[in-house]
């Protein structure tokens, strides 16, 4: 709850939440944050991996630019 009321401190960075469960109250929460990619704590990692693989790229794209 303390995260979702810092929000706005985040401003435009990418988000990525791992969540501790699944209950559907903690996935409600952990969007209010609006997250480019939201995976669970027991949950295979290759996604993420991936995830933060694209955004690596994105903004080192944006720098050379």
């Amino acid at each position: 709850m303390e995260l979702v009321t810092l929000k706005n401190l985040f401003g435009t960075l990418p988000i990525i939440l791992i969540l501790p469960d699944q209950q559907v109250a903690t996935i409600r929460m952990g969007h209010l944050l609006q997250p480019r990619f939201l995976t669970f704590y027991d949950s295979d990692f290759n996604e993420l991996t991936q995830v933060i693989k694209k955004i690596h790229n994105t903004a080192s794209n944006r720098v050379a630019l």
